[in-house]
C-alpha cells in the first residue's frame, strides 16, 4: 500500500469511525478503486451501504470482505441484519449462527435469534436464548424486557412480574416493564395494580394505546369481581348475565327499586363517568331500549367518520357530543368522539370516551363468547355486532337470522387479519321485538321526561 493509499483509507476510516457515513462512503469508494484487496475496506463500505438501505451493495462487500478474510467474522452478523431487512428470515439466521459460533460470549446475537424464535411463536428456544444473552450480560435490560414477554406469552405471569420488576431497576423509563406488568396483573384480575402499572407508563410515554390499557383496566377495576368470571382464553364472562336471560333484563331496568334500574343508572351515567363496572355499562345499553325513539334499524348516519377524515375535529366533536345526548349508549359514537378530543389535544376529554367506549364494549362482551346459541353475546342495536367484531380483529363475511329455543339471534361469519374463520352469535330478541311491534302498529313504551339536571343541554 503507497503512502497516498494509506492516507485515504485513514480518512475513511477516520469519517466512518465518528459514524459520518455519507463521506466516509465516498472516501472508501475512491480507496477500493485504487485497492481491491483490504477486506477491511470492504467491510466499512458494506456497513456504510447498510446504512443507507442499499442492500444489493452492501451484500456484495460483505461477500468480498468474507472471500479476502474469512476471519471477519462480524461480517455474518451483518449479513444476518441485511437479510433480516429484506425479511429473508432464514437466511438471516444462517449468518447469525454462523457469527455464534465464532462469538459464543456476544449478548447481542442470542438476542437477535431469540426475537425470531419470538415472532415465530416458538417461545421454548426463544426463552433459552434470552436466557443465555441474561447469562452473558445481566446488566444490559433487553433480555429481561424480551423475558419478561415470553414468559407474559407462556402464561406465566408471576415469572413475567419478577423479570419486569428487574428490569425496572436497570431502565426505570421503559415502558414495556409497566405494560407487561399491567397485562399480568390485569388477566390476574389484579385490576388496581393493573391501573397503577399503566398509569406509571403514561408519566413516561403518553401513547393512547396505553390511555385505551389503562381504561379497560379501569372499568373492570371499578366492577364487582363476584359478578364475573374468567374463561379459558382469560376474556372474562357474567354469571348473572347470559342471552337466556332477557325477560329478566327486562324486569331489572324497569323495576325501580333494583340496582339495574335505568333510571338509577341514568342518573349515576354522568360526565366524567366514575365507578361504573362492565354490569352497569351493560344494564345501562340495554336499558336505553326502553327509551322512547328506540329505533334499533335506524339508517341515520353518524356523520363523525367523515368529519374526521376531512380534518374537521372541532365539527366532529360538536357532532359527537349531541349524538351522546340523544343516544348516551352508542358506544361507537364515543370511540369516534375519542379520536377528535385525541387529535384536538384534549387529552381528559378523550380519556373520558375511551373510558365509555371500553366500558360498553366489555359490558356486550361479558354477556358470553359468542360461541353458540347458548353464549351468544346480546345487542340492542344489530349495527353494534359489526363495531364488537370488529374491536375484536374481526370483519364479517356474512350474516344469518336465526330463531332458536324462543330467542332470535344473528350468526356472522367472520375472518381476521390472519385469515382466521369463527362465528359470532348474537343475541337480537331486543331488536327484533321491537321491529315486530313497530311492524304490527304496536306502541308500548311509555314516553320519558326530559333528562336529569345533571345532564348536559343541547
Amino acid at each position: 500500500m503507497g503512502q497516498t493509499d494509506d492516507a485515504l483509507f485513514l480518512k475513511a476510516k477516520g469519517l466512518y469511525d465518528k459514524n459520518n457515513y455519507r463521506e466516509a462512503l465516498y472516501h472508501l469508494k475512491k480507496y477500493i478503486s485504487i485497492d481491491n484487496s483490504n477486506a477491511e475496506a470492504y467491510k466499512m463500505r458494506g456497513n456504510c451501504y447498510l446504512e443507507f438501505n442499499q442492500l444489493d451493495s452492501a451484500e456484495n462487500d460483505y461477500y468480498t470482505a468474507l472471500q479476502l478474510d474469512s476471519t471477519l467474522t462480524e461480517v455474518n452478523y451483518n449479513l444476518g441484519l441485511l437479510y433480516e431487512s429484506r425479511s429473508q428470515i432464514d437466511s438471516a439466521m444462517i449468518f447469525y449462527y454462523r457469527f455464534m459460533e465464532t462469538n459464543p460470549k456476544d449478548a447481542d446475537v442470542y438476542l437477535k435469534l431469540g426475537t425470531i424464535y419470538d415472532e415465530r411463536m416458538i417461545q421454548d428456544s426463544s426463552r433459552i436464548l434470552f436466557e443465555q444473552a441474561y447469562s452473558l450480560d445481566s446488566l444490559n435490560p433487553e433480555p429481561h424486557y424480551y423475558l419478561c414477554w415470553n414468559y407474559y406469552l407462556s402464561d406465566e405471569w408471576d415469572t413475567a412480574l419478577k423479570w419486569t420488576k428487574s428490569g425496572k431497576e436497570l431502565d426505570a423509563n421503559n415502558t414495556g416493564f409497566y405494560l407487561v406488568a399491567g397485562l399480568c396483573h390485569y388477566t390476574q384480575m389484579n385490576f388496581k395494580k393493573s391501573v397503577e402499572e399503566f398509569e406509571k407508563a403514561l408519566t413516561i410515554d403518553e401513547q393512547p394505546s396505553i390511555y385505551v390499557l389503562k381504561a379497560r383496566s379501569e372499568v373492570f377495576m371499578d366492577t364487582d369481581t363476584s359478578l364475573i368470571r374468567q374463561g379459558e382464553d382469560y376474556s372474562f364472562q357474567f354469571v348473572h348475565v347470559n342471552s337466556k336471560l332477557t325477560e329478566t333484563l327486562d324486569t331489572w331496568v324497569k323495576d325501580s327499586t333494583h340496582q339495574y334500574s335505568f333510571d338509577s343508572l341514568w342518573g349515576q351515567f354522568v360526565d366524567p363517568v366514575d365507578g361504573f363496572g362492565i354490569d352497569k355499562y351493560f344494564m345501562f345499553y340495554y336499558g336505553t331500549s326502553t327509551l322512547d325513539g328506540y329505533s334499533p334499524y335506524s339508517l341515520n348516519e353518524n356523520p363523525l367518520p367523515t368529519l374526521l377524515k376531512e380534518g374537521k375535529y372541532k365539527e366532529a366533536a360538536e357532532a359527537g357530543e349531541r349524538i351522546a345526548l340523544r343516544n348516551p349508549s352508542d358506544f361507537k359514537n364515543f370511540g369516534l368522539l375519542s379520536v377528535a378530543y385525541l387529535n384536538l389535544g384534549d387529552t381528559e376529554k378523550f380519556y373520558d370516551n375511551v373510558l365509555k367506549y371500553e366500558g360498553f364494549v366489555n359490558g356486550i362482551l361479558a354477556t358470553g363468547s359468542g360461541e353458540s346459541y347458548g353464549d351468544a353475546q346480546i345487542v340492542i342495536k344489530p349495527s353494534d355486532e359489526y363495531e364488537v367484531i370488529s374491536y375484536l380483529g374481526h370483519s364479517s363475511q356474512s350474516q344469518s337470522l336465526n330463531f332458536h329455543e324462543g330467542h332470535i339471534f344473528d350468526i356472522l361469519k367472520t375472518i381476521d387479519e390472519y385469515g382466521n374463520e369463527r362465528d359470532f352469535f348474537f343475541n337480537i330478541d331486543k331488536p327484533y321485538k321491537q321491529l315486530s311491534e313497530s311492524v304490527g302498529g304496536k306502541k308500548k313504551k311509555k314516553k320519558r321526561g326530559k333528562k336529569k339536571k345533571s345532564k348536559k343541554k343541547d
